[in-house]
């Protein structure tokens, strides 16, 4: 390891443990000695920020929404210029140099283990856990950091394999983890590794089995087959995707503006068919009859996919028939421009 960065965990994690023995009301005094740790640590954070990336390119922090992870740029942009001392702040540092590093988990952990802040460690265990998932090494998160982490905290640890598993596409490991996994905590989480598993499955292994997924795994539903033919939209010209929900009219029967939402997002996202057939008339006519009591989050789904279809279209007389029909001002105006 390049001595300058052990030097730096070695200051991080000084730094952490003095600002947990201070407590939650440290003095003046405490807080001018903490500011000046990171003062004299901050030349380092950019010298190395200067220098080409050669970690493992994994990113920093423990999976988030759709398995999102903080890149190494981002967070050494963040940390470029800062001098905060707050606990938080060290953790990241760590974070980012574990990353620089490019450290295994086993060395991550002798690190993280000398970390007397256990909210702090349970972050950073988190991190390792993170990285462990990505290179596939699920059975170590289970034995190596999930009996580490406080007891109120081990769930994320699940969450990270969940989410893992999801991005994978991997149904079977991802459904035998959801079976023992706590659900009572952070269910959003659990409901976006839903979601991404089943996109991931649609992409994959095709609409059918995603849908066949929804309609056999215990928690999903109607809103998880939704998001199966939204992925299948993303990919399908208008006709195939036509031609599948003529196919398949029961699952419209109680989802009105449904075929609607799917029909323009094959426009919008699927490939064009090559025969001059452009179906934006059709779709313009549907979209503009849709009630307008129907929702698309807090806006109308009514102008919500004629914002989609003007989009669509790029400028000219079509985008202002769009912009045109559509009731809200604010949405509006995202077609004001070329």
């Amino acid at each position: 390891m390049d001595p300058r960065i052990h030097d730096a965990l070695t200051r991080c994690i000084h730094a952490i443990n003095l600002d947990n023995a201070f407590g939650y009301y440290p003095s003046d005094e405490q807080k001018a000695q903490l500011d000046a740790l990171a003062v004299e640590i901050q030349p380092l954070m950019e010298a190395l920020a200067a220098q080409p990336y050669t970690g493992k390119g994994l990113g920093c922090g423990y999976l988030g929404h759709r398995g999102y992870r903080t890149p190494w740029a981002d967070m050494m942009y963040r940390l470029r210029g800062s001098r905060g001392s707050h606990g938080l702040n060290w953790k990241d540092r760590i974070e980012v140099l574990f990353d620089t590093a490019g450290l295994g988990a086993t060395e991550m952990l002798a690190w993280t283990l000398q970390v007397e802040d256990e909210i702090l460690r349970d972050h950073l265990l988190l991190h390792i856990a993170a990285d462990l998932a990505l290179e596939g090494e699920m059975a170590r998160v289970e034995q190596e950091i999930t009996p580490r982490l406080q007891p109120d905290m081990a769930y994320r640890a699940d969450r990270v394999l969940l989410m893992e598993y999801a991005r994978r596409g991997d149904a079977d490991a991802f459904l035998r983890k959801h079976k023992k996994a706590s659900q009572r905590q952070e269910r959003h989480t659990l409901v976006d590794a839903r979601n991404l598993l089943v996109e991931q499955v649609a992409a994959q292994q095709g609409i059918d089995a995603a849908l066949r997924l929804c309609d056999e795994a215990k928690g999903f539903g109607d809103s998880y087959r939704a998001t199966a033919m939204r992925s299948y939209a993303d990919t399908a010209s208008v006709q195939a995707m036509r031609t599948w929900i003529d196919a398949h009219p029961a699952l419209f029967a109680s989802t009105p503006g449904l075929e609607e939402e799917l029909l323009v997002r094959a426009y919008a996202k699927g490939p064009r068919t090559d025969n001059g057939e452009d179906a934006f008339d059709e779709l313009f006519a549907r979209v503009d009859a849709l009630d307008k009591s129907l929702r698309a989050g807090d806006a109308r789904l009514r102008d919500a996919l004629l914002l989609d279809l003007g989009m669509a279209v790029g400028p000219g007389p079509r985008r202002l028939l769009c912009r045109k029909k559509i009731g809200n001002a604010s949405i509006k105006r995202e077609l004001d421009s070329p």
